[in-house]
């Protein structure tokens, strides 16, 4: 069988409208699937935004003669969130009270920009020194998503750090005490 002129041009035609076809399905598949991901990942960003970020930290404050330490937890997030569990290995124990610290927060609500802090120890350099590590675990949740962070304190931070203290001479009176922990508070924006 012998194909006219016009057959083998309807032939042709055909066989690249075939291909062509397939190319433009090729080509748009692929620009779905980038689509999608485009998709995912702005989902992603948007739910990262705006997930809470809860965080236990230690800060130091100067009081008088001498050094406080402070276990915070702070909600750097813009949602809220609530606490399921810390824990604390070993257990962390505040010098005032010998009790567990934040033995009682399971369950409580920490607002976006929200802090929660307690004092862990009225001075912190009389500490015994070479403590191991207290490693720390904290869940917590809003309405999407449960979240688990885990980290670590080191006390061999304190060999890092210089602080100026000085005594109240007997001639400040309470008040004057007073102002200066309460602008060193303040200062540190506890």
């Amino acid at each position: 069988m012998h194909l006219s002129v016009s057959d083998t041009i309807q032939l042709i035609s055909i066989v690249l409208s075939a291909l062509l076809t397939i190319v433009s399905l090729v080509i748009s598949v692929k620009a779905l699937k980038q689509s999608q991901k485009s998709i995912e990942l702005t989902e992603k960003s948007i739910l990262d935004s705006n997930r809470p970020y809860v965080v236990i930290y230690r800060d130091y404050i100067q009081v008088s003669s001498t050094v406080h330490e402070y276990v915070i937890i702070k909600n750097f997030g813009n949602t809220g969130a609530i606490i399921d569990q810390i824990l604390f290995s070993p257990v962390l124990l505040d010098d005032i009270r010998g009790k567990k610290i934040f033995e009682h927060i399971s369950g409580t609500f920490i607002a976006p920009g929200q802090s929660i802090s307690t004092v862990s120890s009225v001075n912190v350099f009389k500490r015994e020194k070479d403590l191991p590590d207290t490693n720390i675990s904290i869940t917590y949740h809003d309405d999407i998503k449960k979240y688990e962070n885990r980290y670590s304190f080191s006390d061999n931070i304190l060999h890092d750090i210089s602080v100026s203290k000085t005594n109240p001479s007997k001639n400040k009176s309470i008040q004057q005490i007073m102002t200066s922990v309460t602008e060193e508070i303040l200062r540190r924006q506890l």
